[in-house]
């Protein structure tokens, strides 16, 4: 069955970007059409079993911290026109939050994450699948800053980057490159990303109209 919706994949390393670009493809599709932003991170798996402790060690950069069968079901139905409730990850507490958020029904759904297709399904779903290009000393500065402001010491943050960020990102993160359509170097030549961002967008934009008349 052909899906009503049109699903948007944004992919990169840690603090590459990715909020930003899926802000800006928002903001340019959303004057006439339904749009969501979903971010991945809403879809790690809960732990509330587990203690904080236990829950502070878990490899957050790696697939199997995901729960890769709920998000392929929400963004399956996002897609066929349903109503979702979307999980709220607890940064703090390293859990989902007992809040959801109501998504749908909308035209296009915009995933970023770290590895938005890692799965098949959903790489299959994706009409736009786009890698933001950072490089690491400025992804870092920011996942400083960022998790500073979350309350964690830097020693942690810079030890947690050392241990699982930067190597999770050469073992999974960048290898989403290869199946990119649209490969964004967003440290640099952000005024020609921008600009080759928008035409792309503004492709899409006609062909989920077509798609709806």
């Amino acid at each position: 069955m052909d899906e009503k919706g049109i699903l948007v994949a944004i992919s990169g390393g840690s603090c590459s970007g990715k909020t930003t670009v899926a802000e800006m493809i928002y903001q340019l599709l959303s004057k006439k059409l339904k749009v969501a932003i979903i971010c991945q991170d809403n879809y790690y798996k809960s732990y509330k079993n587990k203690p904080l402790l236990k829950r502070k060690t878990i490899n957050f950069d790696h697939p199997d911290a995901f729960d890769w069968k709920l998000l392929r079901s929400h963004i399956e139905d996002l897609l066929n026109g349903s109503i979702v409730n979307v999980p709220l990850y607890d940064y703090i507490n390293y859990t989902r939050a007992k809040k959801t958020a109501k998504i749908g029904p909308i035209d296009v759904v915009i995933l970023e994450g770290l590895m938005p297709w890692f799965d098949e399904k959903l790489s299959r779903l994706s009409k736009l699948k786009i890698f933001i290009e950072t490089n690491g000393e400025e992804r870092l500065i920011r996942r400083i800053e960022r998790d500073w402001q979350r309350g964690r010491n830097i020693d942690s943050i810079i030890k947690q980057w050392r241990e699982i960020v930067a190597p999770m990102y050469e073992i999974f993160v960048e290898k989403m490159k290869r199946n990119a359509d649209l490969i964004l170097p967003w440290s640099q030549r952000r005024e020609v990303s921008t600009s080759v961002l928008d035409v792309a967008i503004e492709h899409l934009f006609h062909k989920t109209v077509e798609k709806n008349n």
